[in-house]
């Protein structure tokens, strides 16, 4: 599981790409937008929907929320 903040607001996704098991938390990171390491492949932060190939399997997200400076993700 990886927690971004974009702009303030944090988003709880998994680590690993859909496409080929690449760690997220070694890629890059532009607005809403999770670039794979490996292959270059592109997700939504906010809703895990792919932007670019060659993934085409969405990443999990988790709710969060913040508690008194604390962030809770739920899983489900």
């Amino acid at each position: 599981m990886l927690v971004c903040n974009v702009k303030g607001e944090f988003f709880c996704i998994d680590n690993v790409c859909t496409h080929d098991y690449g760690l997220l938390a070694d890629g890059e990171i532009e607005g809403e937008e999770i670039e794979c390491p490996l292959h270059g492949a592109r997700f939504n932060i906010k809703t895990g929907d792919v932007i670019a190939l060659p993934a085409v399997d969405p990443i999990k997200t988790y709710p969060v929320r913040l508690n008194d400076g604390h962030i809770i993700v739920t899983l489900e």
